[in-house]
């Protein structure tokens, strides 16, 4: 329910706000995702006991491991795989994507391009950073106690969200303030993906084939029209997607498998 709760408040949102609207509902989000894992990254350090301890249990479990240094793109974790896949993968998604290019076009100029590039960069290696560091915190609070194994949770994806609950138990709203971080984070991607959908299908797909073109008005409402369809469609396929088991990793296989021919 939650999950087709943000797909519908994603399509309202584009809906009624086109590209400002998502761009702006995108930085009160990261405001939300930044505070709540900035929040929770301090309270589980402090508990374990400091920054030290993280990481002794991360490194006596044999987990603090740089990538292997072989050139085999058969090897996932390889230096080949993570350095030279790792680049062409962001570098596609955040230069040549749809969304990114309708981003950079929304900007004055090329030099307004090239700030946002830079501030996206620190961004994303700040908050990545971050993401890193929770994981670590988790392993290191159940680094004796597996909650797979002990049924707490079912799959692993739901190993950090079980860990902010325990942590955050004596914290009201707390919790619900990490919740609200990651389905900002969830509806920050979506929105933007439902924006480069119905641009793409008005100007490649209806466009063309049409004798005169659109009007200002007719453009509005083909583009909410796209974007209500689409968000339907995302809201019936939430059921199938429960089923997939990690769906990070899977769109990520899928998504590296179409990055580098696209780049």
């Amino acid at each position: 329910m939650l999950k087709a709760a943000y797909v519908k408040s994603s399509s309202i949102q584009l809906a009624l706000g086109g590209i400002k609207g998502v761009i702006w509902t995108d930085v009160l989000q990261s405001f939300i995702m930044i505070g709540s894992m900035g929040f929770v990254i301090i309270k589980g350090t402090v508990d374990l006991g400091g920054m030290g301890v993280v990481y002794d249990r991360n490194a006596a479990s044999g987990r603090m491991v740089a990538p292997d240094l072989t050139f085999d793109p058969t090897v996932r974790m390889g230096i080949f795989a993570v350095l030279i896949g790792g680049t062409m993968l962001k570098i596609q998604h955040t230069c040549i994507m749809q969304p990114a290019v309708q981003r950079f076009l929304s900007l004055p100029g090329m030099k307004e391009v090239k700030q946002c590039l830079i501030i996206f960069i620190l961004g994303l290696v700040f908050i990545l950073g971050m993401c890193i560091y929770m994981g670590l915190l988790a392993y290191a609070h159940y680094y004796d106690c597996d909650p797979i194994t002990t049924k707490l949770a079912q799959a692993k994806d739901q190993i950090v969200p079980l860990y902010v609950m325990q942590i955050a138990a004596s914290y009201p709203g707390l919790a619900g303030l990490f919740v609200a971080g990651v389905f900002s984070a969830a509806l920050s991607s979506l929105s933007t993906a439902l924006n480069s959908l119905s641009g793409v299908l008005l100007k490649d797909f209806i466009e063309p084939y049409r004798k005169q073109p659109l009007t200002e008005r007719q453009t509005a409402f083909g583009l909410r029209a796209v974007v209500v369809v689409f968000g339907l469609s995302s809201m019936a396929m939430v059921k199938v997607v429960q089923k997939l088991g990690m769906v990070m990793q899977l769109s990520t296989t899928i998504g590296s498998m179409t990055a580098g021919p696209l780049f």
